[in-house]
């Protein structure tokens, strides 16, 4: 994908398309060795986003948590593990079922944590007091990545909260408290190479509450944390 960079920058067509044929996700679901691959590869960064997120956010405020694109489990895992009081559901396309039923078996979780299969887009399970999406808003356009968020607000409790854990961007003169410029942009960088113009990339604090609020949210908190993520919390309006 990074080989065909140039061509990126030149027509503003995604590397994944232009290397493999069709999206990344798409590729994943065909070839599901490399979608568990990939899995194990975004659980390896829990040091360094997943964990310091935790560490940041009291998630002991919620009775359920839905990690919604949860791939292997891996952040449910450090939620529960950390916090002893709420359930927790993965929610992500089939493919990711085996690997998420392994780490919740792993971490001795079954009775408090369950994998439910679906595809976002569409429709999220319903009735979490959180839901949580880590990693996932940046692979996605504006479009797409308000249909994500309008499909949790509808499935909301009623004072519930979504927690985007994301890089944020600082423009202008919004804070720049956790900004690790190395981190950031190269993660932003890799959204464009992947994803293409348009598609995906990492945003500003006013472009994280423009989203929310078009999806019937209102930004509540911009919390740092040790990693270079942050912790965005909405509410339902």
């Amino acid at each position: 994908m990074w080989g065909e960079l140039a061509e990126t920058v030149r027509t503003g067509e995604g590397g994944g398309q232009l290397a493999l044929g069709m999206p990344p996700y798409e590729y994943f679901i065909k070839e599901p060795q490399l979608g568990l691959l990939f899995d194990r590869t975004m659980a390896s960064e829990g040091p360094f986003r997943h964990r310091p997120a935790v560490e940041a956010y009291d998630f002991g405020q919620f009775t359920t948590v839905v990690d919604v694109g949860g791939g292997n489990g891996a952040l449910m895992a450090e939620i529960l593990k950390a916090y002893p009081q709420p359930a927790g559901i993965v929610f992500d396309l089939p493919r990711a079922a085996p690997a998420a039923q392994q780490t919740i078996d792993a971490g001795g979780l079954g009775d408090r944590c369950g994998f439910i299969a679906g595809d976002a887009f569409e429709t999220v399970p319903a009735g979490g007091d959180a839901y949580v999406l880590s990693n996932f808003l940046v692979s996605w356009g504006d479009d797409r990545a308000v249909l994500l968020l309008r499909n949790c607000r509808k499935a909301i409790a009623e004072n519930g909260k979504v927690l985007l854990i994301e890089w944020v961007m600082p423009a202008g003169n919004e804070s720049r408290e956790g900004f690790r410029f190395f981190d950031t942009v190269s993660r932003d960088l890799i959204m464009l190479t992947v994803q293409g113009s348009g598609r995906g990339r990492v945003r500003t604090r006013s472009e994280f509450h423009d989203l929310l609020k078009a999806a019937g949210f209102e930004m509540t908190a911009v919390i740092p944390t040790r990693g270079s993520v942050s912790v965005i919390e909405a509410k339902p309006v």
